[in-house]
């Protein structure tokens, strides 16, 4: 006997953060490899070439900008650990643990949308100012 909850408000508003950082994602992605072939379009020979290793290069270093930003919110948040291990009343409240999340998951959309803001620009300065597509 399977039993189901009844979707409340709560639900959708975390479905709907999710969403956005999914939406978020797949346009970073796809600003990923503009990017990586807007580089690769400035050269004359091997663009395939270029634009495949600029691809990874420009993967490294997310990554490496993701690792950073991690180990600085891991020592941050290291305050909220107790010496038994995390409690989550100490890291989200008592009361409204589900206002933090929805924010936390906003917070980290508003990142991924920062980044793919910069991918744009720099995609769009390729694009305008030194390959002259305007």
């Amino acid at each position: 006997a399977s039993d189901f909850s009844r979707v409340t408000a709560e639900d959708v508003a975390i479905w709907s953060a999710m969403l956005l950082i999914i939406l978020a994602l797949i346009a970073g992605a796809l600003l990923h490899a503009y990017l990586a072939c807007a580089f690769a379009a400035q050269f004359t020979q091997q663009r395939l070439l270029i634009s495949i290793a600029a691809y990874f290069v420009i993967g490294f270093i997310g990554q490496m900008a993701a690792l950073v930003a991690a180990v600085f919110v891991a020592f941050r948040g290291y305050k909220y650990l107790n010496n038994t291990g995390f409690s989550a009343a100490s890291f989200f409240g008592p009361d409204n643990t589900l206002g933090v999340i929805v924010l936390t998951l906003l917070a980290v959309f508003a990142l991924i949308a920062l980044v793919d803001a910069l991918l744009w620009a720099l995609t769009q300065w390729l694009m305008t100012k030194r390959l002259n597509l305007a």
